[in-house]
């Protein structure tokens, strides 16, 4: 975890649960969506998340992408077979 100057963040990790924001959309609204791929950037930091939805495939930048507050680092997530 990170402290920042208004609050703490960590990072995505793949197969998390997150929530999409969107401006024109209230909150709770926004829809759900897995994360499959964290794309980097050249300075090797997380831009683009590659994300699933029950609609598709979408690619969002990292920024508008909010997890959910139900994480647990002592929680380990099963790999599929």
């Amino acid at each position: 975890m990170m402290l920042t100057a208004t609050r703490i963040s960590r990072k995505l990790l793949p197969r998390e649960v997150v929530l999409i924001g969107a401006d024109d959309i209230k909150r709770g609204d926004w829809p759900l969506a897995v994360v499959e791929e964290l794309i980097h950037g050249r300075d090797g930091k997380v831009r683009l998340v590659k994300l699933r939805t029950a609609s598709g495939t979408l690619l969002r930048p990292v920024q508008r992408i909010y997890p959910l507050e139900i994480y647990d680092e002592g929680v380990s997530v099963p790999t599929p077979a």
